[in-house]
């Protein structure tokens, strides 16, 4: 399957807001390694070009996978979970994304 994702990171627009989570270290390792040794033929200017164009891979293929290429809708303001998980969480992909 093909995927277009546009770059979110612009000169124009507004502030972005900063945002804080927590990830494994080795994960974590991976992300930086992988934006540093491909930031030059990718594009990415920084870290957080890198995350924000992860995330909207992701959004876009959610939105595309289970809301007909739409964008989802929040229904209630500051609705996501906070704070560390609990215990080890680790979820499988099929093959395909």
């Amino acid at each position: 399957m093909c995927r277009t994702v546009l770059a979110m990171t612009s000169s124009e627009g507004p502030v972005p807001k900063k945002v804080s989570f927590y990830i494994d270290p080795m994960l974590d390792e991976r992300m930086r390694a992988a934006m540093l040794s491909t930031m030059v033929v990718e594009g990415h200017r920084s870290l957080s070009d890198f995350l924000s164009n992860a995330v909207l891979y992701e959004v876009a293929r959610l939105e595309a996978r289970y809301n007909s290429g739409e964008t989802f809708l929040v229904s209630r303001p500051n609705s996501v979970p906070r704070g560390r998980p609990t215990g080890s969480r680790s979820r499988s992909r099929d093959a395909d994304g």
